[in-house]
């Protein structure tokens, strides 16, 4: 595919006032772009890969638009493997707007989102693995999120694909000697080596894909959605879990009338809590609107927290929500242990059955709620699986691990079964498709324009 050969241009800092603005270009006429608009205030030629102080300047009548620092890269020792430059202006709006329609008029055009990486895979700077990381690790919330996407970026992830590829290609090979020489007496590999490369190769797919489901915890985050009648204390609950004044709290029901949300990074995974209506009979159309969307907001939950009021008896609108959480996975949490206990024990019996855990706090003194914050924790995040050496970011990449193993599998079962090399022969190129469209070696444009449109404009 064709990286293109014309020149983009693009701030690559966040748009608004800052201290700094740093605006991309790349392409064949960058140096030619550069020489009209730039001029050095130093008495020797410019260098590579080095910042030159100067003045960017209007060519139309050798105005000073900025005072600036300037970079100029030499392909294919730049960022996209083309002539590159950068330069390093005042943040203002009005200098960058200035500079962008000048950079423009001399014949840049605006880059599109991730267009600049995009030049970079294809033009072998990085394989896709490592252009898909960068977006990740723009976008990440938590360390944790953002370290994974390193590893990635530094190349783990191709790493681990090649050596399983490279396994899978020893036995394509082995096959396509016995299917091309069938009465040839040649020295083949024992059975025995090719079955242990089969398994040693779907372990590693399992390893990826197992990390690769447990990282999403960390680069998606999980939601976690606070249910209850009116009044059990689920704002004041929401705002001592975000350590914030996000929700209004008064002491009369129904003061929620819509769902709020907030995301708080809990132990490198970004949770977002969702605030909702009480639940309860009403006759105001707002607020039964408010509770048709707490009903969904159930569904959609990673985790619920169902509040119950312990100093007051159970009633029919407690009963009533549990039977909505029927199917979902819960904490029950009895709140307000600072006032006077008013619950009866026995009748908590089927909801603390169904419950992952029991939790006990006070929203307003603080009790319990660092104990709630590690039952939610052990529940949503920990495991037996590492992500320590996690490597896979996104959903793409899963579906096609998945896709490797499975057609992995069906070979090597197939292997065992006897059946002929050339039936095999299907399933194992099938697995080594699915690795070189995570690499990106077999990928369409379509496919790339997808992934590419994700990024923010400059990168």
């Amino acid at each position: 595919m064709d990286p293109g050969t014309d020149t983009i241009v693009a701030r690559a800092t966040a748009s608004g006032d800052g201290a700094i603005a740093i605006i991309r270009i790349s392409g064949p006429l960058t140096f030619s772009i550069i020489e009209k608009c730039f001029k050095s205030a130093i008495k020797r030629s410019q260098k590579y890969n080095y910042l030159t102080y100067g003045h960017l300047i209007d060519p139309e009548d050798g105005s000073i638009i900025d005072d600036i620092f300037c970079v100029v890269f030499k392909k294919p020792h730049s960022y996209t493997g083309e002539d590159a430059a950068e330069l390093h202006c005042h943040g203002g709006q009005a200098i960058t707007s200035q500079a962008l329609d000048m950079l423009c008029h001399l014949g840049a055009r605006m880059a599109e989102p991730g267009e600049f990486t995009k030049r970079a895979f294809l033009n072998g700077k990085m394989d896709l693995t490592r252009a898909e990381a960068v977006c990740d690790l723009i976008r990440s919330q938590t360390d944790k999120a953002a370290r994974i996407a390193l590893r990635q970026l530094q190349g783990g992830l191709a790493l681990k694909i090649n050596n399983v590829k490279q396994n899978i290609i020893a036995i394509a090979a082995e096959l396509e000697v016995r299917l091309d020489f069938p009465e040839q007496d040649l020295e083949l590999t024992d059975n025995t080596i090719i079955l242990n490369t089969f398994e040693s190769s779907l372990a590693e797919l399992q390893t990826l894909i197992k990390q690769g489901i447990k990282a999403r915890v960390y680069t998606q985050g999980l939601r976690v959605v606070l249910l209850g009648k009116p009044n059990t204390g689920k704002s004041s609950l929401f705002n001592a879990l975000l350590k914030m004044e996000r929700a209004i709290v008064t002491p009369h029901p129904g003061t929620t009338r819509d769902t709020i949300e907030s995301t708080v990074d809990l132990l490198g995974c970004p949770i977002s809590y969702v605030d909702t209506a009480g639940i309860r009979k009403t006759g105001s159309e707002v607020e039964m609107l408010g509770i048709e969307r707490t009903k969904k907001e159930i569904s959609k939950a990673d985790l619920n927290i169902f509040l119950v009021d312990s100093s007051s008896p159970l009633d029919d609108e407690d009963h009533h929500i549990h039977e909505l959480l029927s199917e979902n996975s819960y904490i029950l949490v009895l709140n307000k242990i600072d006032l006077p206990v008013g619950i009866n024990e026995k009748e908590l019996l089927p909801f603390e059955q169904k419950a992952a855990a029991k939790v006990m706090t006070s929203a307003i003194t603080g009790a319990g709620i660092d104990a709630l914050e590690s039952r939610i924790s052990q529940i949503l995040i920990t495991g037996e699986i590492s992500i320590e050496d996690a490597l896979v970011t996104n959903e793409r990449h899963l579906a096609l691990l998945r896709e490797c193993s499975e057609s992995l599998a069906h070979a090597r079962k197939e292997f065992l079964r006897g059946t002929p090399e050339e039936f095999l022969m299907v399933n194992i190129r099938e697995s080594l498709h699915a690795l070189s469209s995570i690499t990106g070696e077999e990928v369409n444009e379509e496919i790339l324009d997808a992934i590419f449109k994700r990024f923010c404009i400059g990168k």
